[in-house]
């Protein structure tokens, strides 16, 4: 059995009496009392009070109490920074394992089964210590603890240290020194001072290892709040070391299965899983999963939360149905813990909106979304809170990719403005928001304004994280796409190349992120004709990659894509589509037969096909496309349009002249329906189709057709642009064509 700890809460204040012989004649009374406790699992109320980070909920009580625990635990709640793309990790907020606290008669609730005998035995241990505990320490004590729990962190840093100044002036113990510093930490966090917080949690280590030694349960509790101080700041291997060096002594202290180990495994799996080791973070949270289930059974919150943070680990290695299980495991364990209207539910409905929106199953996502919405509106009484912004968020995101853009831009905005109003313009969520409008205007060509809202989440980060974070890297790379988009390549280029400094030193070279950078710089020299150069990019990327993620991973078989184009431009065809049959592969492996990744990969295959004078295998690989896409997205989205552009081409190419017109009317009508009359695409169309009829000799409908689409170039790009040159030759020749036949015929 693990030695107890006898702790005393008078008006807030903590005092150890586990070996003080005046209270030895207790401690068997107590021991008896907490055992059952355990064994009962009974839920306790009536009390509010953070010990050494510990929380409680319920109404503060003014008179004194005891507390039996296996120790009292610190907070040690080790979260990092998030992205706007990436599922948050639950972290534990710890409490004592089992505690047994007497409310007063003017406390909220009562506990059942009172042993009158103990009672009265706490009530006399209560009167002795009256006599000997500094009143002014306790109050200030339980002052700052009612205002963290208010959220109301100013005044309890205040409250902490008028403690800290009585606790001097009355000559308290190191020990409660300890306590008050570190409550002082977890403001100093709570508040974002991480720099502070570091230096108040080393110094609550130097003290408890004054105390109580190197081996001792309390010592290894400020390890690890040392360890989440460092996870928030990105300092990972600092972070990984300090929550290692808790692991090891309580190991040697409470055993290899006691609940604080899984605690601390549970950390160390989430500084895995912000390394990018997703595939040790996965193995590190079974283990913390197993201790769990043993020590507290397969349906409690901790086991739900080890759940949920698995699954996150499983999405980012691509092992999107055993995340899915994981999300419904925890999802039945909260159901039946919390009920179907619990903020955890609702949290996990938006994470396996999430993987869905990761397979592409936009319209599940957005379903689990309005779930967790539906949720957090009804426990919020409105949709002002920040949990409400997150999911707003998400929405969009899941709306985003089905072309729905001004409802994602509303979910957006709506997010946006909760996010203002809370926080002001230094909110990492808010600079998160700001990074997913950005992207969707990105993606509908508004460039200038997309880089106006990547330069806002850019700024907000580098005053919030300074120069050196994870999301400063994110900012910079995607104002890379903005610049490439607006055909400023080389400063794309540079752009990433900052952003490629910072991963190297802030996540190392073979993490994913690092590896999406070298891969957008593929695309950039792509762009700039740089083929040679774009291949070993790529190859930079899959080098990290494969051995990142593994050889059947969704992002190594998009990375085999961009070099088979890469291959293409260079004329290996050959070569290029033996990657683009790799690719098929596995996206058939780890996405199904019908996705739309796998309709681009037949999209992709059958343009080298079509390039190596092989229309008729192209077009049996088009058509694999085709029927994807309109089962995916309908008759009438854009990319449907494209693959019967590429078809009509090929029909073309192979004397189906009839055939190929007819394609390219209807790609005329999908397109002048999505982007409106006066769009390049449908110009492009309207060219497309006078070169068949140029093909056919029909001259004068096919002068028709270039004249439409110089129209519209020439709105849209103005007189002075190549493809009005073009286009405008085009016709000349044509003219010229039927002057001299007309001259021929005469004579």
């Amino acid at each position: 059995m693990s030695t107890k700890t006898i702790t005393i809460i008078e008006d807030g204040g903590v005092y150890d009496i586990s070996n003080n012989e005046e209270f030895k004649d207790l401690l068997e009374a107590l021991e008896t009392k907490y055992l059952e406790n355990v064994q009962n699992k009974r839920r306790v109320v009536g009390f509010a009070s953070l010990v050494d980070g510990g929380s409680y909920t319920a109404a503060p009580v003014a008179e004194s109490h005891v507390v039996l625990s296996n120790g009292i635990q610190d907070g040690s709640d080790s979260g990092g920074s998030s992205s706007s793309n990436t599922n948050m990790r639950r972290n534990d907020k710890s409490t004592p394992v089992a505690s047994i606290l007497w409310p007063s008669s003017n406390s909220r609730g009562s506990q059942s089964n009172n042993d009158a005998n103990l009672r009265s035995a706490i009530m006399d241990l209560d009167r002795r210590l009256k006599k000997k505990q500094p009143d002014a320490v306790n109050r200030y004590i339980n002052k700052g603890n009612e205002f963290v729990t208010q959220s109301k962190y100013d005044e309890a840093m205040d409250s902490y240290q008028k403690a800290l100044k009585a606790k001097v002036e009355t000559s308290g113990s190191q020990q409660l020194t300890a306590v008050i510093k570190s409550n002082m930490g977890l403001v100093l966090k709570e508040q974002g001072l991480h720099g502070e917080a570091l230096q108040i949690y080393e110094e609550t280590l130097a003290i408890r290892r004054e105390v109580f030694g190197d081996l001792h349960e309390d010592v290894a509790s400020a390890y690890g709040n040392i360890g989440g101080v460092f996870e928030a700041l990105g300092k990972l291997e600092e972070a990984y070391e300090m929550h290692s060096n808790a692991l090891s002594i309580q190991l040697k202290v409470l055993g290899n299965n006691h609940p604080k180990v899984a605690d601390t495994v549970f950390h160390m799996a989430n500084v895995l899983d912000d390394q990018g080791e997703y595939e040790e973070a996965a193995k590190v949270y079974r283990k913390a999963l197993e201790i769990r289930v043993d020590n507290l059974g397969s349906h409690h919150p901790e086991v739900a939360d080890t759940y949920f943070n698995l699954a996150i680990a499983y999405e980012k290695q691509g092992r999107n149905e055993e995340a899915m299980r994981a999300y419904r495991n925890a999802l039945s364990i909260q159901v039946e813990t919390f009920g179907k209207d619990h903020l955890d539910v609702a949290e996990t409905y938006g994470n396996m909106g999430n993987c869905l929106s990761d397979q592409a199953r936009f319209e599940e996502a957005e379903k689990m979304y309005r779930k967790a919405l539906k949720i957090q509106k009804g426990a919020q009484h409105g949709d002002r809170g920040p949990a409400m912004a997150s999911l707003y968020s998400k929405l969009g995101t899941a709306l985003a990719k089905q072309r729905k853009d001004d409802e994602a831009m509303n979910m957006y905005q709506s997010a946006h403005s909760i996010q203002l109003e809370a926080y002001g313009m230094e909110s990492p969520d808010l600079a998160d928001t700001c990074n997913g409008m950005g992207t969707i205007l990105y993606h509908q060509k508004k460039y200038n304004e997309a880089m106006e809202m990547h330069q806002t989440a850019l700024t907000i980060r580098l005053k919030v994280y300074g120069n050196m974070h994870a999301d400063i890297a994110t900012s910079l790379s995607n104002m890379g796409l903005v610049l490439e988009g607006q055909g400023e390549k080389e400063k794309a280029m540079k752009a990433y190349e900052k952003a490629l400094s910072i991963r190297l030193e802030v996540l190392g070279k073979l993490h994913p992120k690092t590896a999406n950078l070298y891969f957008n710089m593929g695309l950039v020299l792509d762009g700039q004709g740089k083929y040679e150069d774009a291949i070993k990019a790529y190859e930079n990327a899959l080098q990290i990659r494969l051995e990142v993620l593994g050889n059947r991973h969704p992002e190594v078989s998009t990375t085999y894509s961009n070099m088979a184009a890469v291959l293409e431009d260079l004329g290996k065809f050959d070569e290029a589509i033996k990657l683009y049959q790799d690719v098929l592969s596995i996206r058939l492996e780890t996405l199904g037969t019908r996705h739309p990744k796998i309709a681009n990969t037949f999209f992709n295959l059958g343009s080298v096909l079509d390039r190596q004078g092989k229309q008729s295998e192209a077009l049996k690989v088009y058509e694999e496309a085709l029927s994807i896409r309109q089962e995916v997205y309908g008759d009438r989205h854009p990319k449907v349009a494209d693959t019967l552009n590429n078809m009509a081409v090929a029909n073309e190419d192979l004397g189906n002249y009839d055939k190929s017109i007819e394609m390219h009317q209807t790609v005329i009508s999908i397109r002048e329906e999505a982007f409106g009359k006066n769009h390049p695409d449908v110009a492009h169309s309207y060219t497309n189709v006078a070169q068949v009829l140029e093909s056919q000799d029909k001259l004068d409908e096919a002068i028709k057709m270039y004249r439409k689409a110089l129209e519209i170039q020439v709105v849209t790009f103005g007189k002075d642009h190549p493809d009005v040159a073009a286009t405008s030759t085009s016709i000349e020749v044509l003219l010229e064509t039927q002057k001299k036949t007309e001259q021929a015929m005469k004579q």
